[in-house]
């Protein structure tokens, strides 16, 4: 018998519907139902935005939202969208609409909202073009400076130390350079300045309009201070170098080499600076590492070299690389000295880049390692599985599934910790799969190794978890409806997995200690308890 909605803001007794019972083995009975009408629950919250700053003419799908909402207490899983995903927003700052749909939709509503999006002026591409001098008595005005190749659409001019015109009769005296002004007509670009050495004359007294016979180079200040030089070479190859600074003394070059077939190799380096490295550590701050022009690589052959210089008096230093695409997926990787790479897991992302521990002379790879479950594209979980699993702790069950509601065993969460702290959980000859994992969890006081296949609980993963953690301690008391019926044993524990966002509610404000932990539910945990060290 068909119940239909009925579309009511009123929450009220609706009336009675009376069933007559048939059944061949009991007495017939009538049953009388009371149907109410009652309002769906709006979820409250915001997402996580994976970034808050564009560059003009990113679109707004590069942010990526995550997250949950909240009703009271309990967690609302569902899903975050832009409502304009492929929108290009003009620079400045913006709200950007957004929209929750909940899992659970019988009992939540859909949610819409407002984001802060911050978009930046982008930069013009592209170099101007001139005609080299190489005599004396030759102004500005024989120097030909056009717009060349750079885009937007612009004006170009040469200008002096302020900034200011300079009249094109202004004679070019040999081996000085001349700065140049681009200004484009679309305001959501910024201006670009460069500097070109119109009349290169040797100590002999020869003169020639470039450096090296065939090679033009330019110079261009970026409008986040730092500056690019550009020698192309006759037969098309170039080298661009950038250099930065920080405020404290840090300096980096990224140097990017196309050749005349296109081809392209990045290398990057840094040396941190004493006063940075100083200064964040009393702050309790990632040191930015001063590198331009990174990006994540889908292959990690292809990734770009970062050789990053920790002062030697330095203990091991939180330190953060620039990255242009980062997403839940991205992660450093260790170039050794021997050429052989290891994948730092407890990297992670950051609103600008990625973040990672190093001491000394390290060189360093960002790659994108990101892994794509058929069951996980639309699940609460994803960027969570997608981050557990590019840090190589989680495979999938086969056939390209995650298996999210799938329980995780005892031993499956040793495994787990053990591959976190760089244990080859590989089993050697005549051994269960878990039982190198298990080994090393009951070596290191995380379980006592019994039951390695029994399904793990909610409380014994958050207790796995806090005994990993070194059982920091903790005070206070957690509110959950069920919270009495939590074991002794991991009061603690879920105590601190909730006041660290580690463990959430699963709706009504319960904790549910002692119902099995799924899969998605484990690499969310784990996800959350890396991301917040």
């Amino acid at each position: 018998m068909p119940i239909n909605r009925v579309d009511n803001s009123t929450e009220k007794e609706i009336g009675n519907i009376h069933v007559k019972v048939n059944s061949q083995n009991f007495l017939d009975f009538n049953l009388t139902l009371n149907v109410s009408a009652a309002n769906k629950k709006v979820p409250t919250g915001t997402p996580t935005l994976s970034k808050t700053n564009l560059t003009y003419g990113d679109k707004l799908s590069g942010i990526t939202l995550s997250g949950s909402m909240k009703d009271g207490e309990a967690e609302v899983t569902g899903t975050f969208t832009w409502k304009n995903p492929n929108e290009i927003l003009t620079a400045g700052k913006h709200q950007a609409g957004w929209v929750f749909t909940p899992t659970n939709r019988a009992d939540y509503i859909e949610v819409t909202g407002e984001s802060e999006v911050t978009v930046a002026k982008a930069t013009p591409s592209g170099t101007p073009s001139y005609t080299a001098i190489t005599e004396s008595a030759k102004t500005l005005e024989d120097a030909h400076l056009a717009v060349g190749t750079l885009q937007p659409e612009g004006f170009i001019q040469w200008v002096d130390a302020d900034g200011k015109e300079i009249n094109d009769s202004t004679e070019v005296k040999a081996n000085t350079a001349y700065t140049w002004k681009f200004m484009p007509y679309d305001k959501n670009y910024t201006d670009l300045t460069g500097t070109i050495t119109l009349w290169h004359k040797s100590s002999s007294g020869s003169s020639s309009g470039s450096v090296t016979p065939g090679t033009k180079t330019d110079t261009v200040k970026n409008p986040d201070g730092s500056t690019t030089k550009t020698e192309t070479k006759a037969d098309g190859s170039k080298t661009e170098t950038t250099t930065a600074s920080s405020g404290g003394g840090s300096t980096g070059t990224t140097v990017t080499k196309t050749d005349a077939k296109g081809n392209t190799t990045t290398e990057a380096s840094a040396k941190l600076s004493d006063r940075d490295v100083k200064e964040a550590q009393e702050k309790g701050e990632a040191v930015t590492v001063p590198v331009k022009g990174i990006a994540a690589a889908k292959d990690a052959n292809a990734a770009t070299k970062i050789k990053i210089d920790v002062p030697n008096n330095a203990n091991k230093t939180t330190i953060e690389i620039p990255v242009e695409n980062v997403t839940s997926g991205t992660v450093a990787v260790i170039v050794h000295e021997d050429g052989t790479e290891e994948l730092v897991k407890d990297s992670k992302p950051t609103e600008h880049g990625v973040q990672l521990e190093l001491s000394g002379s390290t060189t360093v790879k960002i790659i994108d390692n990101s892994k794509t479950f058929d069951d996980t594209k639309d699940h609460w979980s994803r960027d969570e599985v997608n981050f557990v699993a590019a840090r190589e702790l989680f495979n999938g069950v086969g056939g390209n599934q995650f298996g999210v509601s799938q329980p995780m065993t005892r031993g499956m969460v040793n495994t787990v910790l053990a591959r976190l702290a760089d244990v080859d959980t590989t089993p050697g000859q005549g051994q269960a799969w878990y039982e190198v994992g298990t080994d090393w969890a009951k070596k290191n006081g995380i379980s006592d190794g019994t039951n390695p296949t029994a399904p793990v609980t909610r409380e014994q993963l958050a207790t796995l978890l806090y005994r990993y953690a070194g059982s920091p301690s903790v005070s206070g008391t957690l509110h959950a409806a069920d919270a009495a019926s939590v074991s002794d044993y991991a009061e603690d524990a879920l105590l601190w997995a909730n006041q660290n966002g580690i463990v959430n509610g699963v709706g009504s404000n319960t904790i549910a200690p002692k119902d099995n932990a799924q899969r998605a539910q484990v690499a969310a945990m784990l996800a959350r308890y890396l991301q917040n060290q």
